[in-house]
């Protein structure tokens, strides 16, 4: 847990209050409501699915600029990457 933590850049009981709870801000009051443990899976799997969201995005814009550096460097080289 502590290196997920470390990952998310956040405290525990951030992480854990986010997953346990559900919280509705209005007019300046927040209300927290527990989750069913249904409920709890489901946004363990929400986050999950996020972060993984997020990363593959991430190695896709990494990938992409590696790429698009090559390509800049061929073309004002004359190579042909073809």
């Amino acid at each position: 847990m502590y290196y997920i933590l470390k990952l998310l850049g956040c405290k525990e009981s951030v992480l854990y209050s986010a997953l346990l709870n559900r919280t509705v801000a209005a007019k300046g009051d927040e209300v927290k409501t527990p989750l069913t443990v249904d409920q709890a899976y489901q946004a363990r799997d929400a986050l999950a699915k996020a972060i993984y969201d997020r990363m593959f995005t991430w190695l896709v814009n990494q990938i992409n600029s590696s790429l698009m550096s090559q390509v800049s460097v061929s073309y004002e080289s004359g190579q042909c990457l073809l």
